[in-house]
């Protein structure tokens, strides 16, 4: 396996992970609120932060 193949996965679990990390940390903070109490903008972010951390971890 060529070092450069080795990088790349390792840079893609670097990012992966910073991306779970940082999920989590985001999901701390918000608190946790019923679906129903989640109000439009609250749902825009969720999706607005999972599909960055899911553009992160396939670059």
């Amino acid at each position: 396996m060529s070092i450069i193949v080795f990088m790349e996965i390792l840079r893609l679990l670097a990012f992966s992970g910073m991306s779970v990390l940082y999920l989590f940390v985001i999901s701390k903070i918000l608190g946790k609120k019923q679906i129903a109490q989640l109000e439009f903008i609250d749902y825009a972010i969720g999706i607005s932060i999972g599909s960055i951390s899911a553009e992160m971890a396939t670059i």
